[in-house]
């Protein structure tokens, strides 16, 4: 079955009116949270709001009503048609694509995170993520919350 690819665009209206390529597919256009603008957003500058920013915004605006949602890097090609039931995507399930060089999944990083018990089930992992839409929508404002800690707390911890 045929999906909607939809691109999420971090960007305030000046940037908005010189933007090029708004043109090559639907794009969901949402403030940039470097800037500020939402709660959890304690300082200014961090681009790293808008991946978990652009989730929260789009589900609570375009109440998607497809079942799963494939989040993709911006340098993500997809060169087969994506199958989440296949791939072994369910409620509560997420599937990703394993990324062995990414920091943070480890004590004492995870630690800050998860209950002792959780840190060895995290995974190194990145560039797509397919989630339940019910379970992203949980998760997303939990993100911008993990997003804020990590990075306001990022010289006092080793990774």
């Amino acid at each position: 079955a045929r999906t909607n690819i939809t691109r999420l665009l971090a960007c305030d209206p000046d940037q908005l009116r010189t933007f090029q390529g708004l043109k090559i597919g639907p794009t969901f256009v949402h403030k940039n949270l470097r800037f500020g603008g939402h709660p959890s957003v304690k300082e200014l500058g961090y681009p790293s709001y808008n991946k978990p920013g652009s989730i929260v915004y789009w589900m609570n605006e375009a109440q998607p009503q497809e079942e799963f949602v494939a989040f993709l890097d911006t340098d993500m090609l997809l060169r087969v048609p994506l199958d989440p039931t296949k791939l072994g995507a369910a409620r509560g399930v997420v599937v990703s694509a394993e990324y062995n060089y990414l920091i943070g999944t480890r004590p004492p990083f995870a630690s800050r995170f998860l209950h002792a018990d959780e840190v060895p089930l995290s995974a190194a992992c990145g560039g797509f993520h397919v989630f339940h839409r019910e379970d992203l929508r949980e998760i997303a404002p939990l993100w911008i919350e993990a997003t804020a800690e990590a990075q306001l707390t990022q010289h006092t911890h080793a990774y």
